[in-house]
């Protein structure tokens, strides 16, 4: 009775560990992200390599390159003929066991640089003592040189099927941005605030300033 008793252990101990020992160990994933190319501020064909560096951590690189225009927005004249590249890293920690799987704490740093056409209002304030003449605006092609730095804090969680990984990530962070217009017809009009809203009014606004970055988005990956 007591052999057979230990017979089943030690079967089940060797059943146990052969599973183990089937199980991959994940030590690299390569990412790309498919929404990007969708992407109304910075259209781009986007990789990212992680690459786990201990028991909880693992260190993220990634590089964007810019596509002419978003494949969801419509067409302008002239071409927006966006041009330029992304590079970040980022640092991530995870809640779970062992990484790279499961939910995790992240901080990354961003750099962006790019160079694309647009077409605005601008506007002419009144600075005669004519009351007949109030305000006068025109639409002005111009090109926009921008160059950002973000840092931002991010948590996800990263869902392991087979070889097949899927990170969903969301984030607050700061962007510095220097922004500047050129090729334009007069550089002392103020481009003309839109009524509501309007997402390419911020986006495009000349100057040296820090503002919110907000990312959310999903990578798809293949470990090994």
């Amino acid at each position: 009775m007591r052999l057979s008793f230990l017979f089943i252990l030690i079967t089940f101990g060797l059943t146990v560990f052969s599973q183990q020992d089937t199980i991959p160990i994940i030590n690299n994933i390569i990412k790309i992200n498919p929404l990007k190319i969708v992407d109304l501020a910075n259209p781009a064909i986007e990789l990212a390599y992680e690459r786990k560096t201990g028991r909880k951590f693992s260190t993220q690189i990634m590089a964007s390159f810019l596509l002419p225009r978003s494949i969801m927005e419509p067409k302008q004249v002239p071409p927006d003929n966006n041009k330029g590249f992304r590079l970040a890293i980022e640092e991530k920690y995870y809640f779970q066991k062992y990484a790279p799987s499961g939910f995790y704490f992240s901080i990354e740093l961003d750099f962006l640089t790019t160079n694309y056409n647009e077409v605005w209002n601008f506007g002419v304030e009144n600075i005669y003592s004519d009351t007949s003449f109030t305000y006068t605006n025109y639409s002005d092609t111009f090109s926009i040189k921008k160059q950002t730095y973000s840092l931002n804090l991010k948590l996800g969680y990263q869902l392991i099927i087979k070889r097949i990984s899927i990170d969903f990530y969301a984030g607050i962070g700061l962007r510095y941005k220097d922004v500047t217009h050129y090729n334009r017809t007069n550089p002392n009009d103020a481009m003309e605030r839109p009524r509501h809203p309007n997402f390419y009014y911020y986006k495009n606004i000349e100057g040296q300033y820090w503002t919110i970055s907000i990312p959310l988005n999903v990578r798809i990956g293949y470990t090994f």
